[in-house]
């Protein structure tokens, strides 16, 4: 069965995953990698968002486009989701992990 790649990580951090046994550098290959995904997740669901208060606004009776605090602490989430994804997909990778039927 083909193996689904993950969107936000790319195949430069795995391959410096692979080639590399610095600790170092693997410590800084798993901070970049997460805080990418993270960032990737977060400017995804804040253009939801964002996307979504603009089509309210435009096809209702608003007279004001709103965006708050809140709209960003909930993009907040989609950052932590995806650095938790990216950082456990990593993980996998690194430690060659693979699903067993």
């Amino acid at each position: 069965m083909a193996e689904v790649k993950h969107i936000f990580t790319s195949d430069d951090l795995f391959t410096t995953l692979n080639t590399s046994r610095n600790s170092k550098k693997i410590v800084q290959v798993f901070l970049f990698g997460t805080i990418r995904g993270g960032v990737y997740g977060f400017a995804l669901l804040f253009t939801l968002i964002l996307m979504m208060k603009i089509l309210i606004f435009v096809f209702s009776s608003a007279s004001q486009l709103n965006v708050t605090v809140y709209d960003v602490l909930i993009s907040f989430y989609g950052f932590l989701l995806s650095a938790l994804v990216n950082f456990l997909s990593l993980i996998k990778k690194y430690l060659h992990l693979s699903r067993s039927r």
